[in-house]
């Protein structure tokens, strides 16, 4: 049977150490719990990218894979061409410097004076007209390609990354 016991001061002491001691076991505990919370966080949060990609491609009825594309210019525009079917994908303007490349290769003499009267040869010609803004407005610049990797590269790196863990 179990009856109540007065504590003596030794009692005290070892039932205060108990005490100190589970309060920094439970810390200890409460710790790992969040480091596990957060491990798994982010394995939830990859799974959840690779649902919602699912979900996206099905909606879409497409999916993105790596095609092979070819560049051709038609006049002052660059066509992006997909090589399996033929479609045009991206068009863009020509940059200056294509721009002048393209207008030298059609100079077969680049350092023939162009403007008589003035004597200026074709180079600074260009120089003069881009100082004063004649040559018309200014080309936007490319867009930055997109990133070349896989989205599913992404989410099974991410994933890896938490097994990890």
């Amino acid at each position: 049977m179990k009856l109540p016991c007065k504590l003596t001061d030794e009692d005290r002491v070892v039932w205060a150490s108990n005490i100190a001691q589970a309060i920094l076991e439970k810390r200890g505990l409460e710790a790992r719990k969040k480091e596990q919370a957060r491990k798994l966080k982010v394995r939830i949060d990859a799974k959840q990218g690779e649902i919602d990609l699912l979900q996206e491609e099905i909606t879409d009825g497409s999916y993105l894979s790596e095609v092979e594309v070819r560049e051709e210019q038609d006049g002052n525009t660059i066509n992006t061409i997909r090589a399996d079917d033929g479609s045009i994908v991206a068009k863009r303007s020509l940059t200056l410097s294509e721009q002048a490349d393209s207008e030298e290769s059609k100079d077969p003499e680049p350092d023939k004076p162009l403007d008589q009267s003035r004597g200026k040869t074709g180079q600074r010609k260009k120089k003069a007209a881009k100082k004063t803004g004649k040559r018309g407005k200014k080309e936007p610049e490319p867009e930055p390609p997109e990133s070349d990797e896989d989205p599913w590269e992404k989410i099974n790196r991410a994933a890896e990354l938490t097994d990890e863990v």
